[in-house]
């Protein structure tokens, strides 16, 4: 099981509206450093609200995942995140400026599967739940990221957010750009 800290903590401190679509490869690889590729588009109509943000980080804080994945849940369909099998709902986008770019973060409450490096699939273990982007855009709206297709949240004593991912390999996307 891996651990993605940090940058879904500075995902949660800005945002801006917008609609938008995402192309990226989702890239895994093996131990042996053998890569496979599927490609994922990501989309969604406007961004979460400070409000909406606001209510998901204390969910977080004060019930932990669950209540987390409760309040995203009970969230507005603003996009959804598609892969070759399976398409999920976008509850929450929120973009933050980085440098000349911007961070976003993209969450669904469910998850897509847990995705292998062999790029074949299994159900996602119980509690990893929800399936979480992050792109890295530069000015140009290109860019690279992360992608957690089966996932869970946790805060740590610190606040800082750390997400866990069902498999053990990460999956990166590469060649994001928007459509």
């Amino acid at each position: 099981m891996k651990t993605i800290t940090g940058f879904l903590l500075l995902a949660l401190a800005g945002s801006a509206s917008a609609a938008e679509t995402f192309t990226a490869t989702a890239e895994a690889k093996n131990a042996a450093g053998a890569a496979r590729t599927v490609p994922v588009t990501i989309s969604y109509t406007a961004l979460s609200t400070t409000a909406e943000r606001d209510a998901l980080f204390g969910a977080l804080k004060t019930g932990g995942h669950e209540a987390a994945r409760k309040v995203l849940a009970g969230m507005k369909d603003i996009g959804t995140i598609e892969g070759p099998k399976k398409k999920v709902a976008v509850k929450y986008a929120f973009a933050r400026p980085v440098g000349s770019g911007r961070l976003v973060t993209i969450i669904a409450a469910e998850p897509m599967n847990a995705i292998k490096s062999d790029l074949s699939t299994t159900p996602p273990k119980p509690g990893y739940d929800i399936t979480i982007a992050i792109l890295v855009l530069d000015a140009g709206d290109k860019g690279t990221g992360e992608f957690t297709p089966a996932a869970k949240m946790k805060m740590r004593e610190d606040g800082a957010i750390t997400t866990e991912d069902s498999s053990t390999e990460m999956i990166w996307l590469k060649g994001v750009a928007k459509k």
